[in-house]
């Protein structure tokens, strides 16, 4: 290699960092904010890489920039080269400076007002070096496309490279209203659900509850009242006394407290769910690990 394409390809590695970060905000701006330079450089620079290329890597719009197909083939093979380093370079220093740099990560905002009250200021009063941006999302996103070093996610979750750690597993119970049971007899067995009383169901569920105790699980079909898509939607037409619903004991314990809410059926619950942190790598910088290990040891306490 001649010394003409030997600097032309130190250029290119170099550049190639900040190019992977244009691509997972897709925005100049905000890679020039994350990477602290100038976005004129960021915008001379990126077109430099194309020039040498010989082809586009961005389309450029009004508000931000997409990825073309050479773009997008780049970036799949370098991001998890970029990612490695850096890992690879915060661990090789943690242990001699204070962890610094963002942390982005996605959330169901569910989860968040019910589960997780209080994370994002206590992390940051234990880890001020340490930059948090979150962003509420009903939808897991797609960590490989998109600007999250993780997602907080619900439920089954598909098959993939994704990294996953499970913060916790929740069990539901069945809670009523005093004034539900002003009008229908608190349910002594399933099958009592399954007579007069009201329910209210989880959107996609159907009629046919699994209820378990122990080993035991009975399906009963009930009489859906309302259909809503959350637990925070069925404790709401619970208090009201609209039916019966889940909730997970975490959440309805202050109202139990209260005299809002009564357990029903006490012994069985009904269908649990995981909570979980996922990553697309298991090589993440030691500041992203830090804020992992702070959800699972909040996470220890809510059941």
């Amino acid at each position: 290699m001649d010394f003409k394409s030997e600097s032309i390809t130190e250029k290119l590695f170099r550049d190639i960092p900040l190019f992977v970060e244009a691509a997972k905000y897709g925005s100049f701006t905000l890679a020039s904010e994350a990477m602290d330079i100038p976005l004129p450089t960021v915008s001379r620079r990126i077109a430099g890489m194309e020039k040498v290329l010989g082809v586009p890597l961005f389309y450029r719009r009004t508000r931000k920039v997409e990825l073309s197909e050479y773009g997008q083939a780049l970036y799949e093979r370098y991001r998890f080269v970029v990612d490695e380093v850096d890992a690879s370079l915060e661990e090789l220093f943690s242990d001699i400076k204070e962890p610094r740099g963002p942390v982005r990560f996605s959330v169901h905002p569910e989860v968040y007002h019910l589960y997780m009250a209080g994370v994002v200021s206590g992390f940051a009063a234990q880890w001020p070096g340490i930059q948090l941006t979150g962003q509420f999302s009903a939808r897991g996103v797609d960590l490989y496309t998109e600007p999250f070093d993780l997602d907080i996610r619900t439920g089954q979750l598909p098959d993939s490279d994704l990294i996953v750690r499970k913060l916790v597993t929740l069990t539901p119970r069945l809670y009523a209203s005093p004034k539900l049971l002003q009008h229908h007899p608190l349910p002594e067995t399933p099958k009592d659900l399954a007579a007069t009383i009201p329910c209210i169901a989880p959107t996609l569920a159907d009629e046919a509850w699994p209820v378990s105790r122990g080993k035991i699980t009975e399906k009963v079909t009930i009489r859906p009242a309302h259909r809503v898509d959350n637990l925070q939607l069925s404790l709401e037409l619970a208090l009201a006394g609209a039916g019966v619903a889940w909730s997970v004991a975490h959440v309805a314990a202050p109202h139990v407290e209260r005299g809002e809410l009564v357990p029903v059926l006490p012994d069985w619950t009904v269908p649990g769910f995981d909570i979980s942190a996922v990553m697309a790598s298991s090589r993440i910088p030691k500041r992203i690990r830090l804020f992992v290990d702070y959800l699972v040891e909040h996470f220890s306490r809510v059941q």
